[in-house]
Protein backbone atom coordinates (compact mmCIF):
# COMPACT_ATOMS: atom_id res chain seq x y z
CA UNK A 1 0.00 0.00 0.00
CA UNK A 2 3.05 2.40 1.39
CA UNK A 3 4.42 1.79 -2.61
CA UNK A 4 0.85 2.31 -4.36
CA UNK A 5 0.59 5.36 -2.37
CA UNK A 6 4.22 6.99 -3.42
CA UNK A 7 3.34 6.17 -6.88
CA UNK A 8 -0.07 8.17 -6.98
CA UNK A 9 1.06 11.06 -5.28
CA UNK A 10 4.71 11.53 -5.79
CA UNK A 11 8.35 10.27 -5.24
CA UNK A 12 8.42 13.06 -1.94
CA UNK A 13 5.35 10.21 -0.14
CA UNK A 14 6.81 8.50 2.68
CA UNK A 15 6.33 7.10 5.87
CA UNK A 16 8.33 8.87 8.89
CA UNK A 17 8.35 7.16 12.52
CA UNK A 18 11.20 8.74 15.12
CA UNK A 19 11.85 8.12 18.39
CA UNK A 20 13.73 7.95 21.51
CA UNK A 21 14.76 7.62 24.97
CA UNK A 22 12.89 10.39 26.65
CA UNK A 23 9.97 11.04 24.21
CA UNK A 24 6.95 9.62 22.20
CA UNK A 25 7.35 8.11 19.08
CA UNK A 26 6.29 10.60 16.38
CA UNK A 27 4.37 9.90 13.12
CA UNK A 28 4.22 11.63 9.75
CA UNK A 29 2.72 10.24 6.71
CA UNK A 30 4.21 13.40 4.64
CA UNK A 31 2.24 12.79 1.12
CA UNK A 32 0.64 9.83 1.83
CA UNK A 33 -3.07 10.61 0.63
CA UNK A 34 -4.49 6.89 0.71
CA UNK A 35 -2.77 5.36 3.84
CA UNK A 36 -3.21 6.85 7.53
CA UNK A 37 -0.37 6.46 9.94
CA UNK A 38 -0.99 7.22 13.59
CA UNK A 39 0.21 6.08 17.18
CA UNK A 40 -3.18 6.65 19.58
CA UNK A 41 -0.84 5.93 22.56
CA UNK A 42 -0.07 8.67 24.86
CA UNK A 43 0.62 9.54 28.32
CA UNK A 44 3.60 7.45 29.07
CA UNK A 45 6.12 8.21 31.84
CA UNK A 46 9.14 9.88 30.25
CA UNK A 47 11.90 7.17 30.24
CA UNK A 48 10.19 3.99 30.91
CA UNK A 49 9.84 1.00 29.09
CA UNK A 50 6.43 1.20 27.78
CA UNK A 51 7.41 4.71 26.42
CA UNK A 52 10.54 3.25 23.84
CA UNK A 53 8.29 0.28 23.30
CA UNK A 54 5.50 1.41 20.92
CA UNK A 55 2.69 0.87 18.04
CA UNK A 56 2.28 2.71 15.16
CA UNK A 57 -1.14 2.01 12.93
CA UNK A 58 -1.93 2.12 9.43
CA UNK A 59 -4.95 1.79 8.14
CA UNK A 60 -7.17 2.71 5.13
CA UNK A 61 -10.46 3.92 4.17
CA UNK A 62 -12.73 1.77 2.11
CA UNK A 63 -15.78 2.54 0.01
CA UNK A 64 -18.31 0.18 -1.40
CA UNK A 65 -21.35 1.43 -4.36
CA UNK A 66 -23.94 -1.34 -5.12
CA UNK A 67 -26.40 0.00 -7.90
CA UNK A 68 -30.07 -2.27 -7.21
CA UNK A 69 -32.25 -2.63 -10.12
CA UNK A 70 -35.03 -3.56 -9.20
CA UNK A 71 -36.88 -2.74 -12.98
CA UNK A 72 -37.53 -5.84 -15.58
CA UNK A 73 -35.34 -4.09 -18.03
CA UNK A 74 -31.28 -3.76 -18.47
CA UNK A 75 -29.00 -1.39 -17.19
CA UNK A 76 -25.94 -0.62 -19.20
CA UNK A 77 -23.09 1.57 -18.11
CA UNK A 78 -22.59 4.85 -19.80
CA UNK A 79 -19.78 6.12 -18.28
CA UNK A 80 -17.86 6.44 -14.69
CA UNK A 81 -15.45 8.63 -13.02
CA UNK A 82 -13.80 7.82 -9.99
CA UNK A 83 -12.11 11.09 -9.45
CA UNK A 84 -9.70 11.28 -6.83
CA UNK A 85 -10.69 7.59 -6.01
CA UNK A 86 -8.56 4.76 -6.02
CA UNK A 87 -10.46 1.94 -7.89
CA UNK A 88 -10.18 -1.54 -7.25
CA UNK A 89 -11.07 -3.90 -9.79
CA UNK A 90 -11.53 -6.72 -6.95
CA UNK A 91 -14.71 -5.37 -5.87
CA UNK A 92 -16.61 -5.18 -9.29
CA UNK A 93 -19.17 -7.81 -10.27
CA UNK A 94 -17.51 -9.52 -13.35
CA UNK A 95 -18.67 -10.51 -16.55
CA UNK A 96 -18.93 -14.25 -15.86
CA UNK A 97 -21.37 -13.60 -12.37
CA UNK A 98 -25.03 -14.84 -12.92
CA UNK A 99 -27.70 -14.53 -10.73
CA UNK A 100 -29.67 -17.28 -8.95
CA UNK A 101 -32.35 -17.08 -11.87
CA UNK A 102 -29.88 -17.77 -14.73
CA UNK A 103 -29.48 -13.71 -15.55
CA UNK A 104 -26.12 -12.51 -16.85
CA UNK A 105 -25.09 -9.47 -14.43
CA UNK A 106 -21.90 -7.57 -13.51
CA UNK A 107 -21.33 -4.22 -12.89
CA UNK A 108 -21.34 -2.70 -16.30
CA UNK A 109 -24.73 -4.20 -17.63
CA UNK A 110 -27.34 -5.08 -14.73
CA UNK A 111 -29.61 -7.61 -15.24
CA UNK A 112 -33.16 -7.02 -15.31
CA UNK A 113 -35.56 -7.80 -12.22
CA UNK A 114 -37.05 -11.40 -13.04
CA UNK A 115 -37.61 -12.53 -8.92
CA UNK A 116 -34.50 -11.50 -8.04
CA UNK A 117 -32.63 -7.87 -8.66
CA UNK A 118 -29.76 -7.30 -10.67
CA UNK A 119 -26.75 -5.50 -8.43
CA UNK A 120 -23.71 -3.61 -9.30
CA UNK A 121 -21.00 -3.26 -7.25
CA UNK A 122 -18.17 -0.56 -7.57
CA UNK A 123 -15.13 -0.83 -4.48
CA UNK A 124 -12.65 1.97 -4.35
CA UNK A 125 -9.97 3.32 -1.72
CA UNK A 126 -10.62 6.76 0.05
CA UNK A 127 -8.37 10.09 0.03
CA UNK A 128 -7.63 10.68 3.91
CA UNK A 129 -8.24 13.68 4.98
CA UNK A 130 -9.38 15.76 1.83
CA UNK A 131 -13.23 15.64 -0.26
CA UNK A 132 -13.80 13.73 -2.56
CA UNK A 133 -16.11 12.42 -5.44
CA UNK A 134 -16.85 10.40 -8.19
CA UNK A 135 -20.16 9.67 -10.29
CA UNK A 136 -22.03 6.26 -12.62
CA UNK A 137 -24.24 6.88 -15.34
CA UNK A 138 -26.13 3.61 -16.53
CA UNK A 139 -28.76 3.84 -19.83
CA UNK A 140 -31.87 1.22 -20.12
CA UNK A 141 -31.73 -0.79 -23.12
CA UNK A 142 -34.28 -3.29 -24.37
CA UNK A 143 -34.92 -6.11 -22.94
CA UNK A 144 -36.27 -9.93 -23.78
CA UNK A 145 -38.01 -11.64 -21.07
CA UNK A 146 -40.03 -14.74 -21.82
CA UNK A 147 -39.91 -13.18 -25.67
CA UNK A 148 -41.75 -9.90 -24.63
CA UNK A 149 -39.83 -7.16 -25.73
CA UNK A 150 -39.44 -4.17 -22.52
CA UNK A 151 -38.98 -0.73 -23.48
CA UNK A 152 -40.83 0.91 -21.32
CA UNK A 153 -37.61 2.90 -20.06
CA UNK A 154 -35.54 2.95 -22.99
CA UNK A 155 -33.32 5.34 -23.35
CA UNK A 156 -33.71 7.09 -19.85
CA UNK A 157 -30.86 7.34 -17.82
CA UNK A 158 -29.67 6.86 -13.73
CA UNK A 159 -27.29 8.43 -12.65
CA UNK A 160 -25.39 8.44 -9.14
CA UNK A 161 -23.04 11.74 -8.34
CA UNK A 162 -21.31 10.48 -5.12
CA UNK A 163 -19.88 13.79 -2.98
CA UNK A 164 -17.61 13.22 0.40
CA UNK A 165 -16.05 15.75 2.76
CA UNK A 166 -12.87 15.00 4.43
CA UNK A 167 -14.24 12.59 6.71
CA UNK A 168 -15.73 10.69 3.71
CA UNK A 169 -19.35 11.35 5.06
CA UNK A 170 -21.76 12.93 2.95
CA UNK A 171 -20.63 16.91 1.46
CA UNK A 172 -23.11 18.90 3.41
CA UNK A 173 -22.33 21.92 1.11
CA UNK A 174 -23.11 19.46 -2.01
CA UNK A 175 -24.56 16.34 -0.81
CA UNK A 176 -24.58 12.82 -2.86
CA UNK A 177 -27.42 12.35 -5.01
CA UNK A 178 -29.15 9.82 -7.65
CA UNK A 179 -31.05 11.44 -10.96
CA UNK A 180 -33.00 10.05 -13.52
CA UNK A 181 -33.51 11.54 -16.84
CA UNK A 182 -36.31 10.75 -19.47
CA UNK A 183 -35.57 9.72 -23.50
CA UNK A 184 -37.88 10.54 -26.21
CA UNK A 185 -41.78 8.71 -25.22
CA UNK A 186 -39.77 6.02 -22.33
CA UNK A 187 -41.16 7.08 -18.71
CA UNK A 188 -38.97 8.11 -15.66
CA UNK A 189 -37.64 4.99 -13.50
CA UNK A 190 -37.34 6.35 -9.92
CA UNK A 191 -33.70 6.63 -7.95
CA UNK A 192 -33.75 6.53 -4.38
CA UNK A 193 -31.22 6.17 -1.62
CA UNK A 194 -31.50 4.13 1.94
CA UNK A 195 -32.42 7.66 4.00
CA UNK A 196 -35.75 8.01 5.29
CA UNK A 197 -36.73 10.61 2.61
CA UNK A 198 -34.88 8.13 -0.15
CA UNK A 199 -31.74 10.92 -0.29
CA UNK A 200 -28.39 9.09 -0.70
CA UNK A 201 -26.76 8.13 2.57
CA UNK A 202 -23.16 7.24 3.17
CA UNK A 203 -23.48 4.64 5.81
CA UNK A 204 -20.03 4.18 8.31
CA UNK A 205 -18.61 0.61 8.65
CA UNK A 206 -16.12 1.71 10.86
CA UNK A 207 -13.68 3.88 8.90
CA UNK A 208 -15.27 2.44 5.87
CA UNK A 209 -18.37 3.92 3.81
CA UNK A 210 -21.17 1.84 1.99
CA UNK A 211 -23.72 3.46 -0.57
CA UNK A 212 -26.92 1.71 -1.62
CA UNK A 213 -29.46 2.67 -4.54
CA UNK A 214 -32.20 1.40 -5.48
CA UNK A 215 -33.89 1.60 -9.33
CA UNK A 216 -37.38 1.56 -8.87
CA UNK A 217 -40.88 1.97 -11.51
CA UNK A 218 -42.57 4.70 -10.80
Amino acid sequence: MQKRASGLVGANARMSIRSSATNLPTVSCNGLRYVECTNPRTGRAAGSVENRVDRIYLDTRLITVRIHNQINQRLNLTDQNFGNWVRDARAEFRSDTRLANGLYNNSYSVAPFWGIEGVAQWGALLPIGVASTASFGYTFVNTDLNGRTNTAFTGSAIRLTVNLDASGNNLSSDPSFCTSTVSGQAGRPVCRGTAADGSVAVRPAGNDRVIDIFIEAN
